[in-house]
């Protein structure tokens, strides 16, 4: 049987509130974190809510104080977590029923810091292809880098199946994500408006393999960018990142992009300090 730190508040939990008295297999709205967690809960002194929104700070001094992420794969104790199963359908501790809230008070064994970060849910599956359950993605930026969270329900899937870490994965750097993001949008916005040379700047040198110049862009099919937008929950690491580009197209010219919504992996290089689009792919 293997165990794991962020199993063993979690199985704490569960027993100490089967001395407690049951709650609605939710969470009402309002209701504090600390009533959620009832044992899990750290002092009053201690709690703090992530910001609500996405946001810069000092990440310099965050990477400082903040303490090293377990990325990869998180093992499961299947015992422990169906005794979990069985408290939460008693109606106890139903904050394991909430993505957000077991990143949220469980992520401190792993390295995360939950008073601190900002903790978001990107996405939410029914059944994911991967592990054949629930599967949640959420997203956290802890030390001024970004990491997305991925959940599964390991006992029973729906609303009343509780959710468990099974992976942490590290996709970079905020301030340079932001960066490539505005790479990408200045790339599509130029090849929109026919500066071709802007576009061609904007390529790595891999990337532009096999054109002849700037012109070469010119039998693209852009019309009109309607917006470049990130998804954090499917970005397969630091150097790629999962975006949807709507675009508005000529009829004229063929093209490997659809009117309207564009899925896409965009990769990223570094080069004389710069960064430039380095590859735009269906696939990682």
């Amino acid at each position: 049987m293997r165990h794991h730190l962020w199993l063993a508040p979690l199985l704490a939990a569960a027993v100490l509130a089967g001395c407690s008295s049951g709650a609605p297999p939710g969470p009402p709205a309002g209701q504090e974190k600390a009533a959620t967690f009832q044992a899990d809960s750290a002092p009053a002194s201690e709690q703090g809510e992530a910001p609500a929104a996405y946001k810069v700070y000092d990440t310099s001094a965050a990477r400082q104080l903040a303490p090293p992420v377990r990325t990869g794969s998180v093992s499961m104790d299947l015992a422990k977590l169906n005794q979990v199963q069985a408290q939460v359908d008693q109606g106890h501790t139903p904050g394991y029923l909430s993505p957000e809230d077991v990143v949220k008070e469980l992520g401190a064994p792993l390295g995360l810091s939950p008073a601190i970060d900002v903790i978001r849910l990107e996405r939410l599956l029914h059944l994911g292809e991967g592990s054949g359950t629930g599967e949640a993605y959420v997203y956290v930026l802890h030390g001024g880098r970004e990491y997305v969270v991925q959940l599964i329900q390991p006992v029973k899937t729906g609303p009343t199946g509780i959710w468990a870490v099974n992976s942490i994965r590290d996709i970079g750097q905020q301030k340079d994500n932001e960066l490539k993001l505005a790479v990408l949008k200045q790339y599509f916005q130029a090849l929109a408006g026919r500066d071709y040379d802007t576009a061609y700047r904007l390529m790595s040198r891999r990337f532009r393999q096999g054109l002849a110049g700037p012109e070469t862009l010119a039998n693209n099919s852009v019309q009109e960018v309607e917006g470049v937008e990130r998804l954090a929950w499917a970005s397969p690491g630091p150097d790629s990142m999962y975006v949807v580009i709507r675009l508005k197209l000529s009829t004229q010219n063929r093209s490997a992009w659809g009117d309207g919504e564009n899925d896409r992996f965009a990769g990223f290089v570094q080069e004389s300090g710069d960064w430039k689009l380095d590859g735009l792919a269906t696939s990682p």
